[in-house]
């Protein structure tokens, strides 16, 4: 399962940081989504966030995606630089913290789905079992999750071909 979805660019300009920060903005919701529907307790629906990073040159920065009050919203994050010189090795230390710190809500995000029983198990493949039931959960409003309204580019290209 997807947790999250990094950005990465030769060099910044103003509008391909924020082209590519929509982007993914797009992707980690079509991923919050679809962690927010698995049948989470509502203390865990509570923790469930999307962070993801944004590299542009030896520049990045920590971005956090939530659903709050029925609306995604991108957090912006530490900012870091990635050292190119001996002199610059303190920088290191903050960079090394901000992925550490992402990478940890990814594996404590990894060890939640893994211990949620969500009704699915590999031999459902194997002997053609029904779905599993992907509803959106009781404490989950329908209101508050949206689908995302763009198509991924290979989608599209599939269905122009086909007309």
């Amino acid at each position: 399962m997807d947790l999250g979805e990094w950005e990465f660019a030769v060099r910044a300009t103003a509008d391909k940081t924020i082209t590519d920060r929509c982007r993914s903005g797009r992707i980690n919701q079509s991923i919050l989504n679809g962690l927010m529907k698995l049948d989470w307790n509502d203390d865990r629906i509570k923790s469930i966030k999307v962070p993801f990073m944004q590299f542009a040159g030896v520049n990045g920065q920590m971005l956090i995606e939530d659903l709050v009050d029925g609306f995604y919203v991108v957090f912006p994050g530490q900012k870091f630089q990635l050292p190119t010189k001996l002199t610059q090795i303190e920088k290191l230390k903050s960079t090394v913290k901000i992925t550490k710190y992402v990478m940890d809500m990814y594996s404590e995000t990894s060890n939640l789905v893994n211990n949620l029983e969500v009704g699915y198990h590999t031999f459902d493949d194997i002997f053609k079992v029904d779905e599993p039931d992907t509803s959106i959960p009781a404490h989950c409003s329908k209101s508050s999750i949206c689908d995302p309204w763009w198509t991924p580019k290979k989608q599209r290209n599939k269905d122009n071909k086909r007309k």
